[in-house]
């Protein structure tokens, strides 16, 4: 049953070896890792992956597995496409292959009730988890580049600024959310469905 669900269209399934190496991907997952077909991921880790700043976790998680231990429900958020989401992921030890099977399927039109959108005033405002904290738009786009980017360069590539305007921006909401470091910060949007604010598309 695990093998036929992996071919499910829309399931993002993978196996990998005691390695942590890829030795399968579904088309799903491989779209996820913004890779052309499934065989570009044979051979790579989670390190090489758009999630790679989960990698070390996700590791762990193999471990685990690969100690007898089964992985059912897991709640897990990875970033997918340039974007934060939450996945419910299973993973188990499959003995024949000697190799680990996983399963994740995304959780979709999660509840944003904590959130109030202006989009007449281009305002997001935060619930009280986050002491109801005021976003501007370019705020909020600044919030989703941080937490995909790998470093500022990156994130001033794609804001279109320099790299001291884009650890201006870093400093700023770090300042706004009372984060010592730019980690907190990411750790911060992970935790109270901020990373389900942070996933959505929203129609200014």
């Amino acid at each position: 049953m695990y093998r036929e669900m992996m071919n499910l269209p829309g399931v993002f399934a993978f196996a990998k070896d005691r390695h942590g190496k890829y030795t399968y991907a579904s088309e799903a997952y491989a779209e996820a890792a913004n890779m052309d077909s499934p065989q570009q991921l044979i051979g790579l880790t989670d390190f090489d992956m758009p999630w790679c700043q989960q990698a070390s976790e996700l590791l762990a998680d193999d471990k685990r597995v690969l100690s007898g231990h089964l992985i059912k429900g897991q709640r897990e958020i990875i970033t997918i496409n340039d974007r934060i989401v939450t996945v419910i992921t299973s993973k188990k030890f499959d003995e024949k292959n000697q190799c680990i099977l996983g399963i994740s399927h995304e959780i979709i039109n999660a509840e944003l009730g904590q959130f109030t959108i202006d989009t007449e005033k281009q305002v997001v405002k935060l619930g009280p988890a986050y002491n109801n904290i005021q976003l501007k738009r370019a705020q909020l786009e600044t919030l989703k580049l941080i937490c995909t980017s790998r470093n500022s360069e990156e994130l001033a590539n794609k804001l279109g600024l320099t790299i001291k305007g884009a650890e201006h921006r870093i400093k700023a909401l770090k300042a706004k959310f009372n984060c010592e470091k730019k980690a907190d910060l990411i750790s911060l949007c992970m935790k109270n469905n901020l990373s389900q604010l942070l996933s959505q598309s929203i129609n200014w």
